[in-house]
């Protein structure tokens, strides 16, 4: 019953996210961009995380 209601509360807090970093700087982006805001690199990596 226990493990029944964690399955359940981990199902209901994980969402499907995206996260976006530099290639260059590895500095983490909050917005889908194609320029990174720190070094000015283009090589974006776009995570999507289920």
């Amino acid at each position: 019953m226990l493990s029944t209601y964690l399955g359940q509360l981990v199902s209901a807090v994980r969402e499907e996210e995206t996260l976006y970093e530099c290639r260059h700087c590895g500095v983490s982006i909050e917005d889908d961009v194609t320029t990174c805001p720190t070094c000015g690199s283009t090589e974006v990596a776009q995570y999507e995380l289920e």
